[in-house]
């Protein structure tokens, strides 16, 4: 029963930290493989009347589904459908991105106008400007921070380097910058894990330190932990209006990691079966203690000892070695935590680790009530009786 109760709280800390870095270990891998992009992200472009489209049509609908068999001219960015390149629509099309009243560029006010919890992004490649509302998981970082919300916006040059970068940038006056385009931005904060990836050769900037001709190219893409399809499709609502033209939805790039794995790792189904196997242990252990110990509670009630005595010696050593099992768990995650057996941020570990240790805790508390609750329901006279 003892062995049974430490081992039990020491599977806790021990397999609860794994899964849950674990699978955020696989999400993030896959992210970081899309360029620090998830599942859920949204891209799209702003409709330009000056290019040669084969239609006026949305290239992908509203859930990113693919309508029909197109490709991109690399050197011209030309979208040809069915093998015909159509012409443009106006060639003196120009897109308007003028600063508008509340001192926002067009762009900006149609990206910062999706909510709460999510992340506009004009992507160029390696550099990136960046946009966010509310709580959002930030790419990872090896030191400094990344963007504060307000500072998305700003007008400050700021930017968050991948490693690749670090040859380029230079101090003064005691802080680090870096030059690209023909533009110095501070450093704020150096992004990647502790393996090369491709966070490493990203750039990613505040996107109110973009110029308006800046914010016009690339691709704009909304991500996030839900779906962006309704933020998608309120952004799509505003943009003839701020525009005169509409969005064109764009297919979200997939990479290897995506044919290879699709998310089969860690599905809700193995995770439901984790907690039910350690709540069915959890109560057997509970169980044992009351039903094993049914005669030395009646005896010692009977003999009339308190009833903080009988419970501490009835509950003594099954806390004391829950606990041990719990602390023992604890010294195994640090361990996995300082030998770098997770490529994740630290702060994400440690969150993990306090999260299961106060489970825990508060597991074992609720396992002294439970008990001290079944000790006062013992019925002295059945347990004679049955001797």
């Amino acid at each position: 029963m003892l062995f049974s109760a430490s081992f039990l709280f020491f599977a806790l800390m021990t397999v609860g930290v794994i899964f849950s870095a674990s699978d955020s270990e696989y999400n993030l891998n896959q992210m970081i493989a899309r360029g620090y992009i998830s599942r859920n992200a949204a891209f799209f472009q702003i409709h330009d009347k000056s290019r040669a489209y084969s239609h006026t049509e949305i290239i992908v609908n509203d859930d990113g589904d693919v309508e029909e068999n197109y490709e991109v001219d690399p050197a011209t960015g030309t979208i040809i459908i069915d093998g015909t390149v159509g012409k443009p629509q106006d060639p003196n099309f120009v897109l308007n991105n003028d600063v508008i009243e509340g001192g926002l560029t067009r762009i900006e006010t149609m990206l910062s106008s999706g909510g709460d919890n999510y992340i506009a992004a004009i992507h160029q490649g390696e550099f990136r400007g960046f946009f966010y509302k509310g709580e959002i998981t930030a790419p990872p970082l090896v030191r400094g921070r990344f963007f504060k919300e307000e500072e998305c916006l700003s007008r400050e040059n700021l930017a968050v380097i991948g490693s690749d970068f670090l040859d380029r940038t230079v101090r003064e006056n005691g802080k680090e910058y870096v030059t690209y385009n023909d533009k110095k931005y501070e450093v704020i904060g150096v992004t990647g894990i502790s393996n090369a990836s491709s966070l490493d050769h990203l750039i990613i900037v505040n996107m109110g330190s973009m110029s308006s001709d800046e914010q016009k190219e690339g691709r704009i893409y909304l991500d996030g932990d839900r779906s962006m399809k309704e933020i998608y499709i309120k952004m799509k609502d505003m943009a003839p209006g701020l525009f005169g033209v509409g969005l064109d939805r764009l297919p979200t790039p997939k990479t290897l990691i995506d044919s290879a794995s699709g998310g089969m790792y860690l599905k809700t189904y193995l995770k439901l079966i984790m907690a039910f196997l350690f709540i069915f242990i959890y109560i057997s252990v509970v169980i044992q203690v009351l039903k094993r110990q049914n005669l030395k509670i009646a005896v010692m009630s009977i003999y009339g000892l308190s009833f903080p005595r009988r419970f501490i010696s009835i509950t003594g050593n099954v806390l004391i070695f829950s606990f041990a099992g719990l602390l023992a768990g604890l010294a195994a995650v640090i361990i996995l935590i300082k030998t770098q057996f997770f490529t994740l941020p630290f702060g994400l570990l440690y969150e993990y680790m306090t999260i299961f240790f106060v489970t825990g805790i508060v597991m074992i508390v609720l396992m002294a009530l439970i008990t001290g609750l079944g000790m006062r329901r013992v019925n002295i006279g059945e347990v004679i009786r049955e001797v």
